[in-house]
């Protein structure tokens, strides 16, 4: 997938290739219009002025298909 992202200064929204993987968790909770996934931005190290916490992304083909808010980092 893509996800899209919005610099915090510039405004200026970028694209970044992703993996988004979902094990399923929370679905009796959660309802059917909501998942939690997990995003893998494929850059070494995301960006700090598109991917801080609490930062909103979008999952995007062709068009905005979903919405997330960060809420932490990791470094592999």
């Amino acid at each position: 997938m893509v996800v899209k992202a919005e610099n915090h200064q510039t405004h200026s929204v970028h694209f970044f290739n992703a993996l988004v993987s979902n094990p399923g968790d929370g679905d009796e909770w959660l309802g059917r219009d909501h998942a939690i996934v997990t995003v893998s931005v494929a850059v070494e190290e995301p960006p700090e002025e598109y991917f801080a916490v609490g930062d909103h992304f979008a999952l995007w083909l062709a068009g905005d298909v979903a919405d997330g808010i960060v809420t932490r980092r990791l470094f592999l």
